[in-house]
């Protein structure tokens, strides 16, 4: 899921900051980096965590039924994605 805050009339910081002092309080914010061409949510394992981009870039791609990657968006700078179905852990991403 990408909830597409990249609109240029949204300011994702917005949403960020507040976000990232609450799950800061709760104990909840793990602040993580990745190398270039990691894998952060791979496709089909489940997932109930929600990321927030900070810097840099990220692309969200799904396989095709033939092997081939569909490019659904790209993230940049800043925003958030979590799974398809985040309410349940369980179901695959």
């Amino acid at each position: 899921m990408n909830l597409g805050l990249a609109a240029a009339d949204f300011d994702v910081r917005m949403l960020i900051t507040p976000l990232r002092r609450l799950a800061e309080s709760e104990g909840l914010w793990q602040l993580r980096s990745h190398a270039k061409g990691d894998v952060i949510l791979q496709h089909g394992a489940p997932s109930s965590h929600i990321f927030v981009l900070e810097a840099g870039l990220l692309k969200l791609v799904y396989p095709t039924p033939n092997g081939d990657e569909w490019i659904k968006s790209f993230i940049v700078d800043q925003g958030v994605f979590g799974s398809v179905d985040e309410r349940d852990a369980a179901q695959p991403s």
